[in-house]
């Protein structure tokens, strides 16, 4: 009998390999109303790799702010990416909403808008992008 879960272990594995680049997860602790969030310290960060999807410039939604041109109001765009990592590279930080993803090599960061499986049961965290 073929033992798919170690397969496709296996191939995640590789895909890290070849496709995966080095990510700090540091969970945060939401601020106040007027104040942002600060490192969580019960929670510890983690260094892995996960793989970058970076889709066109879309709406998050209740995000972005409002901005005035003339008679007409607009929404700021924001770039949502979606990072595709295992699991088990992240459990220690227990990801949630608002942890902050930082791409060492790209000098990107991103928060954490939502956290999804993909059909492979990789998780597939949902980011919008943020200055640090």
């Amino acid at each position: 009998m073929i033992d798919w879960r170690t397969l496709a272990e296996q191939l995640d594995r590789e895909v890290d390999a070849q496709f995966g680049e080095p990510i700090t997860l540091t969970p945060m602790r939401a601020g106040s109303d007027y104040a942002a969030g600060e490192p969580d310290p019960t929670r510890p960060a983690v260094n892995a790799k996960g793989v970058l999807v970076r889709p066109v410039g879309r709406v998050v939604e209740g995000s972005g702010e409002v901005e005035r041109r003339g008679d007409f109001l607009s929404r700021v765009v924001e770039t949502e990416m979606i990072l595709s990592v295992r699991e088990d590279a992240v459990t220690p930080a227990r990801p949630r909403r608002g942890d902050r993803v930082v791409f060492l090599d790209r000098g990107i960061a991103g928060e954490i808008a939502f956290i999804e499986r993909d059909v492979t049961d990789r998780l597939r965290m949902h980011l919008v992008r943020i200055r640090e």
